[in-house]
């Protein structure tokens, strides 16, 4: 990651991750909605929280060859430096957020996934366990 965008996504990284460790999810207009989930326990499996993505309709038509999201605001550089690098082949990885990436699939619309970096569901995990 260049200097230039480094702390335009540090900044978002921040805000986005203290407001899921507060409970909350984020909304970033554009982009999509960051959240959480906790899997149920099973007799195989401990309960555990992860963080999530929903990508906006609007970045779910982009990934499709539609119009680009509209970013504005303080983060709106760190956002297409994220949509930019979701597009590229290998997808991006945001420190202490996750990879998100833009998936073609054969026959059908592209999926934008997101998987949480480890960092963030270890946090997770760090507070349910403290919480029980």
């Amino acid at each position: 990651m260049s200097k230039k965008h480094g702390q335009p996504l540090v900044a978002f990284v921040h805000e986005v991750t203290a407001t899921l460790l507060a409970g909350h999810p984020h909304k970033t207009p554009g982009l999509g909605t960051f959240s959480t989930c906790t899997r149920r326990a099973t007799p195989d499996r401990c309960a555990s929280t992860m963080a999530m993505f929903r990508a906006s309709a609007e970045l779910r038509a982009y990934a499709s060859d539609g119009p680009p999201p509209t970013f504005a605001g303080t983060h709106a550089l760190a956002l297409r430096t994220i949509v930019r690098g979701m597009l590229r082949e290998e997808g991006i990885t945001v420190p202490q957020l996750g990879r998100m990436a833009v998936v073609p699939i054969s026959g059908s619309k592209p999926k934008v996934i997101f998987h949480g970096a480890i960092e963030l569901n270890a946090a997770f995990a760090r507070l349910v366990t403290s919480a029980t």
